[in-house]
């Protein structure tokens, strides 16, 4: 049998092409799977019968999985929310009561339908007939007394759009060395509770700078507590070797029940611009009589200068 030797440089040649050959048809087998995959509802006519029937078939049959093509591929979370309500603050027990409207937005990989054929841009379907990612609060020091809410919207682009009422009893950081002036510095931490960041990830919908303004607009308790203000930070949480998203809002709160009317006021360089609103007459270095607004007795009152509190609170 004669074999047949080839050059070098045309074994090469060959072999290049081979592979090129073979790259560019896992490519096309790939897009092929792709478009399949992500193929519109067919709903046999524009009412909510023919697209609830087709989302049965392509999504609520499969709620028991994250709502992607591929495993491998996370879920990405949006979260956004508003603050409506600081309903009160246990400084003891450094507790704060606040009352919150989550939203958060999340995409059925694959989901699509024609609003013209399927007769409608969105559907409200049960909560629990699709998947769910299970984003917590972490600072949550009690259960949640909101009323429920039972569904969601799901859009005509495959987005899940959900909104939920929370009455958050969250454990605070209490800042009382500025007295009557007290501060409470408070957190909200959302992760999801079993997922890690492989499968789930989250990010911020809304820059913290729009979500300040939102919840100041919205805001309806005029209570002891005041919204200062409000920052945010995306990190990550590691633990057995694994990682979770999270996303941290930390939320500055003033008490106004105790504004002082003082002779001989602290330094105003020691406090917030905004109080300067109060016309309060010139600062002295030393201590003077205040009038407490909310005293019963609206007696005098003697309280050491800031910087005397400033030194006491270092000391510590």
């Amino acid at each position: 049998m004669t074999s047949i030797h080839l050059p070098r440089m045309e074994v090469r040649t060959w072999y290049a092409t081979l592979t090129w050959f073979q790259l560019i048809t896992n490519c096309f087998i790939i897009q092929y799977l792709l478009l399949g995959s992500v193929q519109s509802l067919n709903c046999s006519e524009p009412t909510t019968k023919s697209l609830l029937n087709a989302m049965r078939e392509e999504v609520i049959l499969y709620s028991d999985a994250r709502p992607v093509i591929s495993l491998s591929t996370p879920t990405n979370v949006t979260v956004d929310f508003t603050l409506y309500g600081i309903l009160g603050v246990n400084e003891k027990a450094q507790v704060l009561e606040t009352y919150l409207w989550v939203r958060m937005k999340w995409q059925i990989e694959g989901l699509s339908w024609d609003p013209a054929e399927c007769g409608a841009k969105k559907i409200s379907l049960p909560r629990e007939k699709i998947w769910f990612p299970d984003i917590i609060i972490n600072e949550f020091m009690d259960e949640n007394r909101a009323p429920e809410t039972y569904y969601v919207y799901v859009t005509s682009t495959g987005h899940v759009l959900d909104g939920r009422p929370f009455h958050v009893i969250s454990s605070c950081k209490l800042d009382i060395y500025t007295f009557p002036f007290d501060f409470q510095n408070c957190s909200y931490t959302f992760n999801s509770y079993k997922h890690t960041r492989d499968d789930v990830q989250l990010f911020f919908l809304l820059p913290i700078e729009q979500i300040f303004k939102n919840s100041l607009k919205a805001i309806t308790t005029k209570g002891e507590w005041e919204l200062i203000d409000m920052k945010a930070e995306k990190s990550s949480q590691l633990s057995l070797e694994e990682e979770w998203d999270s996303l941290t809002v930390y939320v500055d709160c003033l008490e106004t029940s105790s504004y002082a009317v003082c002779r001989e006021p602290p330094d105003s360089q020691q406090l917030p611009a905004f109080f300067g609103s109060l016309q309060l007459p010139a600062a002295s270095s030393r201590g003077g009589p205040c009038f407490l607004q909310n005293d019963p007795d609206f007696g005098l009152h003697s309280l050491p200068a800031v910087n005397e509190r400033h030194a006491a609170h270092h000391r510590k």
